[in-house]
């Protein structure tokens, strides 16, 4: 959480220096906190599995930087500082890429075949009635925590269901309940996240529901354009990065077809919100940038 900026007693801010030692010298390294950044955030975790489709414990971690990150020695633990598990191997996750990381990787491999990459054992799972799950880095710095519950206002799906907790979108504040919703089936590991839904329909059968909003980044207004592929109820809904409701779009019963939507945003401060469209089989999220005009 420090950098070295210099020496007090010699005017260089070399690493390494020589000096004379023909006479008394005193010196002392100075060092001023560093800002630092750390992209991995906690972004699905499954902590209670449904009776015959037990994966065990896992978590998945998500890259939400522009940058490899080394996790080499990085740790997770739970609410007990004896139940750790640390990142041996040498591990890198690239920008936008997953890691999960199991209680038991046979048996996350058995209902998972496919999803990779996944390291483990944990040796250690989380509790059904409530936990906080806490990410460190090779330093021993805090990267990460989420202390999530088993009732109202976090989902209650995850707790035994089939479903998993799920990140809405990983800009988003993941200490917050409402940044959280119950995943599909056995959860997404190693792919964008999904809520869970009435038809159990996969977005990935159907055409991308929320369009690109232009034009995005915007100054005054945004344009976004959704599909609804199965009739029932739709909700949109503006998102800053606390997970705070800053506009409800649509929340209202909505027949197949396509829809457009004007968003007038010129009395929030310029910066990122998120736009989130849920129905009845799915979620889907788009990142909004307003500008200052």
């Amino acid at each position: 959480g420090y950098k070295f900026v210099g020496w007090d007693g010699e005017e260089s801010s070399d690493r390494s220096i020589s000096v004379s030692l023909d006479q008394n010298v005193e010196l002392t390294a100075l060092f001023e906190p560093e800002e630092w950044y750390e992209p991995v955030v906690i972004n699905e975790i499954n902590y209670h599995s449904a009776p015959g489709f037990d994966s065990e414990d896992w978590i998945e971690l998500y890259n939400n930087g522009s940058e490899n990150v080394n996790l080499s020695g990085w740790m997770l633990k739970d609410s007990e500082d004896t139940h750790a598990f640390m990142i041996l191997q040498a591990q890198q996750l690239g920008p936008g890429e997953y890691l999960l990381v199991s209680r038991d990787k046979n048996l996350f491999a058995a209902i998972h075949p496919e999803a990779a990459p996944v390291i483990g054992n944990m040796g250690f799972g989380f509790s059904g009635g409530g936990e906080t799950v806490r990410l460190f880095n090779s330093s021993q710095v805090l990267v990460d925590s989420v202390e999530y519950d088993d009732f109202t206002p976090w989902p209650l799906e995850p707790d035994g269901k089939g479903a998993t907790l799920a990140l809405i979108h990983p800009d988003l504040d993941n200490t917050i309940a409402g940044s959280w919703f119950a995943s599909l089936h056995g959860g997404t590991p190693g792919k964008e996240n999904i809520a869970i839904g009435s038809t159990g329909i996969d977005h990935e059968q159907l055409n991308i529901p929320l369009e690109e909003p232009w034009p995005n980044p915007f100054s005054d207004r945004v344009h976004i354009s959704y599909r609804v592929a199965e009739a029932g109820a739709v909700h949109m809904a503006v998102y800053d990065l606390q997970g705070r409701v800053v506009d409800v779009l649509v929340d209202d019963h909505r027949q197949t077809g396509e829809f457009n939507i004007t968003w007038d945003g010129a009395d929030c401060a310029p910066g990122v919100y998120l736009c989130v469209f849920r129905s009845d089989s799915y979620s889907y999220t788009k990142k909004l940038i307003r500008t200052a005009r």
